[in-house]
């Protein structure tokens, strides 16, 4: 059937029609998909934001209550720091001190501290440095009492930064008679401190809502006396000793000019010195008349250590030339200094210190245990080196020989694991048979096996020295060197 001209030009007409409607509905389509996928995504950033926020909000009850305790904090810290009006006052702290220490204060710079006074201008930060700069002249002693009492006679925080001395010059003075000398030294020193300003906050600081209620709950809770130990005032006390020499002096200016106070001092010294020399010499014929080995090694190792403390307090003593007056400097070095050094010559030799060795063996023994527990198979080889060394330089009691012995046990099994460490395994798959444990193959890969893997059942022999004697789910068990040695090998089974 054929359709006239008409009719053809409207069925063209309408399916031109018809594509074109079907096209424009299935681009809306598609850009109406796409608008609803981007409000999905952003629904679903919406949510995860949203859980993020009720987690912060969750956690805000136990951020006020940290923001409290750090608050409460830093009000006990700054309880050592001075507020402005002890600030102030600290000048008349400084003359009271002038006084009870003897020294004299011939200049005081306070200006820092007076400005503020007279401006009352105050740091825009929290805590502001305030420092006083002084003179003094006095001696080494007064110098200490001064600092003595900042220490302990003013309860808050004082530091001294810088501190210089100008020692006595004695050459001005030598032809005076000695108890005239005043021997001070002029000294110039800083005192710094800080005052805390409690009305200076940051900008973020945050209020906290009901925070008296919130305070009173955490302090009944017991939250806020945690930190209370943590600000305490340390203490320390000078105990003055005169008859020490003044470390700012040089003895050589003083000449011979030494005080009966100082005399005195000096000969008491020689006396204790002496006393315990003489003890020590008692000591040394008690432990000649000891037959018992080990009681004699004991006597001898508690001698040998009387004698090591007593040369060094008389090392120190001839060092420092305590003794300055000539009969008593003569006396310590013919009486002590001479006899305490030829007793250390003959306590050097191979007898008198066999129980200090014998004790250092076993030391350096307990530390290879320790070592051997903790696998630190480097570790015991150099403490054996050690003990090794110390075997041949001295003559080590037989008493000692079976520590001697451990010490060689323990040396074998930190070498044997570490050279079976050093071994290049791999290992491959493995196959256990429930109940027989002999019928186990695993394989087994290494530098020292070629360049392809071989497999091996318990009883056989992986290279030289290197025997399997056990392979379980975790670990294969080796027989090496003597010892049986294991190695996990997470292997697929």
């Amino acid at each position: 059937m054929k359709l006239k001209n008409g009719n053809t030009r409207v069925v063209l007409i309408c399916a031109v029609t018809t594509v074109l409607a079907l096209g424009g509905f299935g681009y809306f389509t598609w850009v109406d998909m796409g608008h609803m996928e981007e409000l999905d995504q952003a629904s679903a950033s919406l949510d995860a934001k949203i859980r993020k926020a009720d987690g912060e909000i969750r956690n805000i009850p136990a951020l006020e209550d940290r923001v409290l305790i750090l608050r409460e904090q830093v009000k006990e810290y700054v309880t050592i720091l001075p507020d402005d009006a002890e600030i102030h006052a600290f000048v008349d702290q400084l003359t009271r001190f002038e006084t009870e220490s003897g020294v004299v204060v011939t200049k005081l710079d306070d200006a820092q501290a007076r400005q503020r006074r007279s401006t009352r201008r105050k740091s825009p930060s929290a805590f502001e440095s305030i420092t006083y700069k002084l003179a003094l002249r006095g001696t080494t002693q007064q110098l200490l009492a001064f600092t003595d009492l900042l220490e302990n006679d003013y309860d808050r925080f004082v530091r001294i930064p810088t501190l210089k001395v100008q020692a006595f010059d004695d050459r001005q003075t030598r032809d005076l008679d000695p108890e005239e000398v005043d021997l001070q030294h002029d000294i110039d020193l800083a005192l710094e401190t800080y005052v805390y300003n409690p009305k200076k906050r940051g900008h973020d600081h945050v209020s906290i809502p009901n925070e008296p209620r919130k305070l009173e709950r955490l302090r009944e809770e017991g939250r806020l006396e945690v930190f209370a130990a943590d600000v305490a005032l340390v203490r320390y006390e000078i105990e003055a000793k005169p008859s020490r020499r003044d470390p700012f002096l040089d003895p050589r200016l003083l000449g011979g000019r030494v005080s009966e106070e100082e005399r005195r001092a000096q000969q008491d010294e020689l006396d204790d010195l002496k006393g315990r020399l003489k003890a020590l010499n008692d000591a040394l014929v008690l432990e000649g008349k000891e037959t018992n080995l080990v009681k004699r090694m004991q006597v001898a190792d508690k001698n040998n250590e009387f004698l090591a403390t007593l040369a060094v307090d008389v090392k120190q003593r001839a060092e420092a030339e305590f003794f300055t007056v000539p009969e008593l400097a003569e006396d310590f070095e013919s009486a002590v200094l001479g006899p305490v050094r030829k007793l250390q010559g003959e306590r050097g030799g191979v007898g008198t210190t066999a129980a200090l060795q014998a004790r250092d063996i076993e030391n350096r023994v307990a530390e290879m245990e320790k070592a051997i527990g903790s696998r630190e198979w480097g570790q015991v080889i150099t403490l054996y080196d050690e003990i090794k060394q110390l075997n041949a330089r001295f003559s080590v009691p037989e008493s000692v020989r079976p520590v001697f012995v451990r010490a060689e046990e323990m040396f074998h099994l930190a070498s044997a694991h570490r050279a079976f460490d050093a071994l290049e395994l791999a290992f491959g798959g493995c196959v256990i048979y429930r109940g027989d444990l002999a019928k186990a193959v695993i394989i087994i890969s290494g530098s020292s096996l070629g360049s392809n893997p071989h497999s091996f059942s318990p009883g056989e022999v992986v290279s030289d020295g290197l025997t399997i004697t056990k392979i379980t789910n975790t670990e294969v068990v080796f027989a090496y060197k003597g010892y049986e040695i294991s190695r996990r090998h997470g292997a697929d089974r």
